[in-house]
């Protein structure tokens, strides 16, 4: 359960640039996570900035799901991606640097390889930690990485659904429900892969709570998956619903 609320712990310390400081850390946190519904990409560099001075990216999966949503802001507006950088140029923290590569290689545009060398040539040290940007291709956040690889994909692409409200990233949650199977071990299929499966079906409970937009894709879902997991999806669908006629959260 614990992992399913990583994102929440760094969305809750974010700022204005361009408009007066949020109030409170609610305040802040509804702004990123309902970023979909209003986008302000104005205030990325501030967003950045603030992450790191707060330590809201100190471990692997929270630089991961910032990435995302950085590269969900980067792909819905490619044609302004330089504009985006232009901006962010002044940020010259090493950990500003890590989570905008992160981010230019999950948006996986035709510009994020160069873009990204050219942000390492700018700062060397960050090299031996990024030698993939020279010699692999760019990586759609989510999309090609095996879900199972790592809870930090799903972190990944939970931050591309904040930044864009897109179904794609959260039927890639949902792939791996199959490998769920509550209270019993699937033959075939490691604890490992278990872990992850469970973190999925937790975040989807979570987030259908709090965004309609994932209560509905989770409904949509269910009418074509197979019956295991539409069961599962079905389940979501029901205790978010339940959860929001009670007023209280679904764990």
């Amino acid at each position: 359960m614990r992992g399913a609320f990583l994102l929440l712990f760094w969305i809750m310390a974010l700022t204005s640039a361009m408009a007066e400081p949020f109030r409170t850390n609610d305040e802040a946190s509804k702004w990123v996570q309902y970023y979909y519904m209003n986008p302000d990409p104005s205030r990325l560099p501030d967003l950045v900035q603030h992450i790191i001075k707060l330590r809201m990216a100190k471990s692997k999966t929270e630089a991961h799901g910032i990435a995302g949503f950085l590269s969900g802001i980067f792909r819905n507006d490619p044609d302004k991606i330089s504009l985006r950088m232009e901006q962010i140029s002044a940020l010259q923290h090493p950990e500003h640097i890590r989570i905008v590569i992160l981010g230019l290689w999950y948006a996986a545009l035709p510009e994020s390889q160069e873009m990204a060398q050219a942000l390492l040539e700018k700062h060397p040290d960050l090299k031996p930690e990024f030698r993939f940007v020279y010699t692999e291709p760019p990586t759609k956040a989510g999309q090609e990485i095996p879900l199972e690889q790592a809870l930090f994909v799903q972190d990944a692409l939970w931050g591309q659904f904040f930044a864009t409200g897109d179904k794609a990233p959260v039927e890639r949650v949902i792939s791996m429900l199959p490998m769920l199977d509550l209270g019993q071990r699937i033959k075939g299929y490691p604890n490992a892969h278990q872990s992850v499966a469970m973190f999925a079906y937790v975040s989807l409970l979570g987030h259908a709570w709090k965004h309609e937009r994932v209560l509905k894709i989770c409904e949509e879902t269910a009418k074509t998956e197979s019956p295991d997991v539409a069961m599962k999806l079905n389940e979501v669908v029901a205790k978010a619903k339940q959860s929001l006629k009670s007023g209280q959260i679904p764990f």
